[in-house]
């Protein structure tokens, strides 16, 4: 009987941690002021790679963004762009490896991040977050 308590008991924290973990992946929750959410495929989505934003919630108005990119198009350039104001606005090249680290604040004003791929002669929207997250 003992035994089974004890397992009771460790599954039961495990639980506690886990829960909250996988419900993070998507949107805010609870009072947290860091959420994270999935970039989705834009109208220029060309079937390579995927991203994730994660934002911070800074209490004064302005919100903190870091844009994850993986398996994208190597040493290509991209924006992010935004219906709100970004400060300032933020461009990088992928590694010869796909990836792409970019960092920014925002003030949100319901706006939505959304990754331009740049290019001669246009730009080409391939991610956005307008399906998966809300911004404050």
């Amino acid at each position: 009987m003992k035994r089974l308590i004890t397992v009771a008991v460790v599954v039961m924290m495990i639980m506690a941690i886990a829960v909250p973990v996988m419900a993070a992946g998507h949107d805010k929750a609870g009072n947290s002021n860091v959420w994270q959410c999935d970039l989705v495929e834009g109208p220029d989505y060309d079937d390579y790679g995927w991203g994730k934003v994660m934002f911070k919630d800074n209490g004064d108005g302005t919100i903190d963004y870091v844009l994850t990119g993986h398996d994208l198009m190597a040493r290509t350039e991209y924006e992010i762009r935004s219906g709100g104001s970004l400060d300032p606005e933020v461009t990088g090249y992928t590694n010869k490896g796909g990836n792409l680290l970019l960092k920014g604040t925002m003030d949100p004003g319901g706006a939505r991040l959304n990754l331009w791929e740049l290019g001669d002669p246009d730009a080409r929207l391939l991610y956005t977050d307008m399906a998966t997250c809300t911004i404050p």
